[in-house]
Order: structure tokens, then C-alpha cells, then sequence
């Protein structure tokens, strides 16, 4: 009797220290869970401290306060798929942190049961990758206007066509040029046409917020931009925006730049291959030169 009772002290406090070490690491690890509606119950130190909050500022909040605004809903989709099809999720999920910085990190997000099986909320693990897709994003930017680049360009369109039609959406490829740039470029030279170039690349920023938009610099004076949901009467009003807003850009001299935009939408259950894609955009933004410049034109 007395054997069993020591027994059951040493497994009380085996069970205790193991509790502790749980505890301690889960603390130490980038962790938080939640309720059935996606409420915070518990949130990591470390994690609160990777992202500049205080637990009380984040317990009984819902987890969207961490969404990020940039983040695709079809990847939040899928995740809720998953874990409501009682399956893991795993993945890169990027969050701002409280100053609105970037914070990317690799995530697993799993069902919290309690003894009975009963589901009682969710849990995520993360790893964080924030310096990994900082290097990644540096491969893929154009040092210049800290727009995409060309190789990123031909790596992501082909999967927004994809995704595009997937989605049941249309794809939208716009190709833009700044007219008469290489006149500026030789006049005032290459500094001049730079400051050009990276003020272009600021409003074209600023009409890409969306998760489904892209910007690009291709190279020389010539940009792109592709996205989705757009038919033709609102893709015409959003490029002329843009269009307007490059328009509104005032230059040493007094010199105001124009751009020429050609655009082709790949409506949904269209079969149009890559190569027609860019032939068409292409023809269209030879139009809107040849028509005078400083034109719209939608193939």
C-alpha cells in the first residue's frame, strides 16, 4: 500500500513537471489558439513579443486583428477547408505587426479535442521566416522602382491565368509605356529619366493594393500590371485613373509625362494561350501609341 501511494506522488509530480515544461515551451514557441469562432483564448509571450503586442491587448479579440490585408482570401479558404474537414493546415501566412511591419511565418494550425473527442477551438504553430522572404523578395524586386521585376513576371503570370480560372474570374494583362521617355532619358539625362521611372513606379503602387494585383517593371521605361475581376467598362476606368494620376506628376523643367496603356482581358472559360495573351496586350498598347499617345486601349 504504502508502495502505491509513493507511486502515485512520483507520477503527481512527473505529471506536474511535464505540465510545467509544456507550459514553459509553449510559451517560448510562436503559438496562440483560439475558440470556435476564431476567438483568441491563449496567445504565446514569445509570439506577442515577435509582433510587438500585449497579451491583453489580443486575448478575446478575434484572430483577424493578425490578418494581413495583402494575404489571398482563397489561401484563407483553403485553410478553413482543412481544418474543418478535421484535417492540419499547413502553410505561409504573413501578419503586420503592431508598427505594421511584415512578419512572415511558416504556421500549423490543428484542432484542439478535449478527452471525449470533443472539438474545443483550434491551435497554430509557427516558425518564423520573415528574414527568408525578405532575401526572396529581393531576387524578385527591380532595384530601381521596388516594383516586381521581369523574372518574377514570367514566373507569376502563368499561375494568376491559373488561378484566374479557377476563381471563375477574368485575368486582366495591362502593358504600359511612358511616352516619349528615351527624349527625356537623352535630353536631361539618365538621373532625370530614373526620377521618372521611380515616380511612375510610386503610382502604379498605389492602384496595386489589392492581394490579386501585381506591378512590374520589365525593363527600360516599360511597366505592367496584371490582375483579376476587371470587364472592360471597369478596367477602362481604372486604367484612365492611372493614367491621369501619371499626368498629375510635375518634373524639373516643367515637364509632365504621359503613358500609353494597352490591355487585354482573358475572360473566364476563354482557352486564349500565353503567347496570344502578350500578342494582344502588345498590339493594343501599339494602338494606344499610334492613336496619339496618352491612350487607353482595350483589345
Amino acid at each position: 500500500m504504502q508502495d502505491l501511494i509513493q507511486e502515485n506522488e512520483q507520477l503527481k509530480i512527473i505529471n506536474y513537471e511535464l505540465n510545467l515544461f509544456l507550459e514553459q515551451f509553449k510559451e517560448l514557441s510562436y503559438s496562440s489558439e483560439t475558440d470556435l469562432n476564431g476567438f483568441i483564448t491563449d496567445i504565446s509571450q514569445s509570439f506577442c513579443d515577435l509582433i510587438g503586442y500585449k497579451k491583453e491587448e489580443l486575448i478575446g479579440k478575434k484572430h483577424s486583428i493578425l490578418k494581413h490585408p495583402l494575404e489571398q482570401e482563397s489561401k484563407y479558404k483553403e485553410l478553413w477547408e482543412n481544418i474543418t474537414n478535421n484535417k492540419l493546415w499547413i502553410g505561409e501566412l504573413r501578419c503586420l505587426d503592431k508598427n505594421k511591419n511584415d512578419i512572415w511565418y511558416k504556421t500549423t494550425i490543428f484542432i484542439k479535442r478535449d478527452i471525449k473527442g470533443n472539438i474545443l477551438g483550434y491551435a497554430a504553430k509557427r516558425q518564423d521566416i520573415t528574414d527568408k522572404k525578405k532575401l526572396e523578395n529581393l531576387s524578385i524586386t527591380d532595384t530601381l522602382t521596388n516594383l516586381y521585376n521581369r523574372r518574377f513576371f514570367d514566373e507569376i503570370v502563368r499561375k494568376e491565368i491559373n488561378r484566374a480560372r479557377r476563381m471563375n474570374k477574368n485575368f486582366v494583362l495591362m502593358m504600359i509605356d511612358i511616352d516619349n521617355f528615351k527624349k527625356y532619358n537623352d535630353t536631361f539625362g539618365h538621373l532625370y529619366g530614373d526620377n521618372i521611372l521611380k515616380k511612375v513606379a510610386i503610382v502604379l503602387k498605389r492602384f496595386t493594393k489589392r492581394a490579386n494585383d501585381f506591378a512590374f517593371r520589365l525593363g527600360g521605361d516599360e511597366f505592367s500590371i496584371i490582375s483579376m475581376d476587371f470587364d472592360k467598362d471597369k478596367i477602362l476606368i481604372y486604367s484612365n485613373k492611372i493614367k491621369e494620376e501619371i499626368t498629375k506628376l510635375k518634373f524639373k523643367n516643367n515637364i509632365c509625362i504621359t503613358i500609353s496603356i494597352g490591355v487585354y482581358i482573358l475572360e473566364q472559360n476563354e482557352k486564349t494561350s500565353l503567347k496570344e495573351i502578350f500578342k494582344f496586350s502588345d498590339e493594343a498598347l501599339y494602338r494606344a501609341k499610334n492613336l496619339g499617345k496618352n491612350q487607353v486601349v482595350v483589345y
